[in-house]
């Protein structure tokens, strides 16, 4: 080889070396979209060196691009392309370019779309068992303590990493079908490497990636794919107003709005009638929307539209790359209505029956209300399934049944609450729950009186809506709010190789833990086939004397529902009194029991108890 050739090769080979560096250094967010999308117009942010003074080109069939825009940083750079029809399947390579000189190539890929999906969403005969992942099972342990995370697993510290993963849930699938849950919802699942209280995963530090602690990707496909084989729905919780403050993006943000600035006022609640308040202020709304929760989890400035794009497109790619069936919008107040308003049309509009949970942890339910009708002042369509957390009716029924007070109280306070329905567009929609990962165990709120719990439960089941229920609960896991969130997420007995007591297996568990899981799981397991309750006219009797009486009804068939909230008294039914929902009626089935009562005189509710009944 002559020194001539040698030193042309030498330098193409540093001239290779280099742009391959180049493009190492770029990286495209999101790394991939679909052909065939409806959202076929996407902005892709790319981050790199000084990528803001460099110009893109494109030569991909079907891939247009249609602007560039550089971010305040100059290491940012957005990309908007157009997807045509008629694009197929491959990688798009991106030329960066500083004046003509090539500044790195990278790929982004465009992936065939699963034209066979298609989210099921939510309907009265479902049920929801809401889990914490790193609460329920460590079913790879060798993903406790990963290497390049801040936080080493720490069972004994309620507010640490306890090592619940994927394949933990996966492996106890039949577990939760067993009880008669159709659908499970899973707490926040993208990385979140941040220094403390990283467990719930509430400040994501890349909006792409499970957290390695979890999983990977593939392994929540896999869960997911599961699931559907057992015809059980998905529905992941997401956050959206926040991030952790170990995100790149926080560490340097494209532009100088995208988060709004901290300061050392931080709130553990907050007053949302101000964010629904049409007569605020700006000052007063600006302060509430704009206000830190913890220290280190930054608001995002959702009125930025670049990252409006930016958090609708996450949305998608996770609704897609997944094939979820729902979605809860974690205290969904903390987002901007505008942002909201955007982010729930483009869901609707390119999944239509993809379940929208909205979380609104507040006694109004106007306030509530409020978030389900952003969407459908312009489309009704869409209320089919949009679907409120209904905390109004949660903290009511919480306290209700309490020995602590007057019977007759508690049951109107349940009346009163559902009488109030008006204020909802659909309330059969509504998400009816005693505790969930923000609230006091049940249990507890049941001051650990089993019968107390029964009735919470049997309310919950039986009532209008979709109930859920956290895990756990049927093993009479308990914990006080007031204590901190981890006091609440306790672990699944059972899900750590060296528990003494198995919720799975009922190894170990008390009387009452076994006499509470059989119950949850006759309740539920009959609700699944009960289509009255799926179907029926919701009716209900004003509470007295501690009895509160409803049910559900069609021409054909009945479901009646007796609670006797009093601590002393039992109550016979009074035929002549019920006779809206007993009409002609002769008989009936209790379904907790299995008893049947061919005459209706002879029904007789013991104190703090409650009857449901199958109506023939």
């Amino acid at each position: 080889m002559s020194k001539l050739t040698r030193f042309i090769a030498i330098g193409l080979l540093a001239f290779v070396a280099n742009l391959y560096t180049l493009s190492a250094q770029i990286k495209l967010s999101p790394e991939n979209w679909w052909t065939g999308h409806a959202y076929n117009k996407i902005v892709v942010m790319a981050h790199g060196q000084q990528l803001g003074v460099k110009t893109v080109s494109i030569k991909y069939p079907g891939v247009t691009l249609l602007r560039t825009i550089p971010g305040e940083s100059p290491n940012y750079l957005f990309i908007e392309l157009e997807i045509s029809p008629s694009a197929r399947p491959g990688n798009v390579p991106v030329q960066f370019k500083a004046g003509s000189r090539s500044a790195g190539v990278i790929n982004f890929q465009l992936k065939k779309r699963n034209e066979s999906y298609s989210p099921k969403g939510l309907n009265q005969a479902d049920a929801i068992y809401q889990i914490v992942p790193d609460r329920f099972c460590d079913g790879n342990p060798k993903n406790n303590n990963i290497r390049s995370y801040y936080e080493r697993m720490d069972r004994l510290n309620p507010a640490g990493v306890h090592g619940g993963d994927l394949t933990g849930i996966k492996t106890h699938l039949d577990y939760i079908q067993q009880l008669g849950f159709t659908s499970i919802n899973l707490l926040p699942v993208a990385e979140s490497n941040q220094m403390i209280s990283s467990y719930h995963r509430m400040g994501a530090t890349n909006f792409f990636r499970i957290d390695d602690r979890l999983g990977t990707n593939n392994d929540y496909q896999s869960l997911i794919d599961q699931c559907h084989q057992k015809n059980m729905k998905v529905i992941q919780s997401m956050i959206l107003h926040q991030v952790g403050k170990q995100h790149p993006l926080f560490r340097e943000a494209p532009f100088n709005n995208w988060f709004y600035p901290g300061n050392t006022n931080y709130i553990e609640g907050l007053d949302y009638a101000t964010l629904t308040d049409k007569y605020a202020t700006p000052s007063d709304f600006n302060s509430a929307i704009q206000q830190w929760e913890e220290m280190d989890l930054p608001v995002l400035n959702q009125t930025n539209e670049w990252l409006q794009k930016y958090l609708i497109q996450q949305t998608i790619w996770w609704v897609e790359t997944f094939s979820l069936d729902g979605i809860i919008l974690e205290k969904t107040p903390r987002n901007h209505p505008s942002f909201i308003q955007s982010w729930l049309a483009t869901l609707h509009d390119n999944y239509p029956n993809l379940a929208i949970l909205t979380d609104v942890p507040t006694e109004s339910g106007a306030n509530a209300a409020y978030w389900q009708s952003l969407i459908t002042k312009e489309n009704t369509k869409a209320i089919e399934q949009i679907h409120t957390s209904d905390y109004s009716l949660a903290y009511k029924a919480s306290d209700a049944f309490s020995t602590f007070r007057d019977a007759n109280e508690g049951m109107m306070d349940l009346y009163s609450t559902l009488a109030a329905d008006y204020i909802y567009q659909k309330p059969e929609n509504n998400i009816v729950f005693i505790d969930n990962h923000q609230l006091t165990r049940a249990y507890t709120n049941a001051d650990k009186e089993l019968n107390q719990l029964k009735m919470m439960m049997g309310f919950v089941m039986t009532t209008r809506g979709i109930p859920c229920m956290l895990y756990g609960t049927e093993l009479l896991l308990d914990g006080n709010i007031s204590k901190g969130e981890g006091f609440v997420r306790k672990d699944f007995p059972g899900g750590w190789a060296n528990d003494t007591k198995n919720g799975f297996t009922q190894q170990g568990l008390t009387s009452k833990q076994r006499e509470l899981s059989a119950f949850i799981k006759r309740l539920v397991t009959w609700r699944k086939t009960a289509k009255t309750l799926h179907t029926g006219e919701f009716q209900h009797y004003k509470p007295a004397e501690g009895i509160y009486v409803y049910g559900k009804s069609t021409d054909d068939d009945g479901i009646l529902v007796i609670i006797n909230n009093s601590d002393t008294n039992k109550w016979r039914l009074d035929l002549s009194k019920y006779q809206d929902m007993l009409k002609n009626f002769t008989s009936a089935t209790d379904i907790l029991t299995g008893n049947r009562f061919d005459d209706l005189d002879d029904l007789l509710v013991l104190p703090k108890s409650i009857l449901i009944f199958d109506l023939q």
